[in-house]
């Protein structure tokens, strides 16, 4: 009933600068990651080898770690995707609501819908540090004609696309994310572990002096890589918030039958999308934390 296109326009503008902004502070992570790599492997080719060429490299590679970093700092990213993700959820929520005639929008309210639609979609990008630029003419327009064909149809009609379209396709995603983000979370402890104990055993052969080469050092690194992309993705917390999400949606999806009247139908969306705010919310302030 509702896809991306019939959208607002600044719903597409906020999901593709933060789909952008996540792309890129991703590749200044594994760049200052890979660069870290690169420097100790120079460092221990150099123990190898006796060839001090490699320091060079070493110091090449911290240098452009340096660079990576400063530039990630600069160019803010990740605020400029969390800002906008949160941007995006949130007026999609607001869109589902007004469509379907959802609390705070009942379908009884009229143009009275219309202006309270419209002052939350301007709270919303008052509480934003990085709004995005409007790209067209298009992009200013608040409420489509999609939106307002959906308001204009029965209760009916409108549950079981709400249903299918939204609550059903909410459900799958966060359930399928945290299985996904479970099992990945699961994969880096493993290594992460590994790597340590790798890092301990070459520490020990080096302390009683059977290797010569600092393999604990590189190890170390090994480890310290794994847990910092953990630390970034948060997978384990991501993976409980989504399948917390994803219980709630099933409740959600089992009630949608028993809302018979328009101010039924109201407070039960009014739940399911504050449901899913939750999850909006506790991805960001999970994000925002150190």
């Amino acid at each position: 009933m509702l896809s991306s296109a019939q959208m607002p326009g600044l719903f597409r503008v906020a999901d593709r600068r933060a789909i952008v902004a996540q792309r890129r502070h991703t590749r200044v992570t594994i760049a200052q990651l890979s660069m870290l790599w690169v420097a100790v492997l120079a460092g221990v080719a150099t123990q190898v080898t006796g060839n001090g060429s490699f320091g060079f490299v070493g110091v090449g590679a911290y240098i452009v770690l340096v660079t990576v970093r400063v530039y990630g700092r600069i160019s803010h990213h990740e605020a400029i995707w969390y800002d906008n993700r949160q941007l995006a959820e949130s007026l999609r929520s607001l869109v589902w609501r007004y469509a379907v005639g959802g609390a705070p929008f009942p379908v009884d309210r009229g143009e009275e819908a219309d202006h309270e639609y419209s002052a939350r979609v301007t709270q919303l990008l008052d509480d934003m540090t990085y709004a995005p630029v409007p790209e067209g003419p298009t992009d200013v327009q608040l409420i489509t004609p999609e939106m307002r064909a959906s308001r204009a149809r029965s209760l009916d009609e409108r549950r079981t696309a709400y249903g299918r379209e939204r609550v059903l396709e909410q459900l799958q995603w966060y359930a399928a994310r945290a299985k996904a983000d479970g099992f990945r979370g699961a994969r880096l402890d493993v290594l992460f572990l590994a790597a340590s104990a790798a890092a301990v055993f070459f520490g020990l052969l080096q302390a009683f002096g059977v290797l010569g080469i600092n393999l604990l050092g590189l190890f170390a690194v090994v480890a310290a890589s794994f847990y910092t992309w953990q630390s970034q993705r948060r997978y384990g917390k991501q993976a409980a918030t989504y399948a917390a999400a994803a219980n709630q949606l099933t409740l959600v999806h089992t009630a949608l039958g028993r809302a018979h009247t328009e101010q039924a139908w109201a407070e039960l969306v009014d739940a399911a999308e504050s449901g899913i705010a939750r999850e909006h919310t506790s991805w960001r302030v999970a994000r925002a934390q150190p």
